[in-house]
């Protein structure tokens, strides 16, 4: 599936951690965790779906172990808090 998105099929945290820096760039990316087993896989997936949480973004499932992490403009204007 095409989603306009960087690529990423991590072997290693360190390889979880550029995707991260993608997301801090402000570009989507899509990560395939496959290349983990077990444990490790548990983990590396929630490291990136905490730092995406952290930015603010929504992880998207599209495969059994690919999730696409979609980032959003923000509108200068807009109202960051609800009053």
């Amino acid at each position: 599936e095409e989603t306009g998105a960087y690529e990423f099929a991590p072997k290693s945290q360190q390889e979880i951690m550029r995707a991260i820096d993608y997301l801090r760039e402000q570009k989507s990316v899509q990560i395939d965790f496959s290349g983990f087993a077990g444990s490790s896989m548990l983990r590396a997936m929630d490291f990136a779906q905490g730092a995406a949480y952290a930015l603010g973004i929504q992880p998207q499932k599209i495969a059994e172990k690919t999730f696409v992490f979609r980032c959003q403009v923000l509108d200068p204007n807009q109202e960051m808090f609800m009053e």
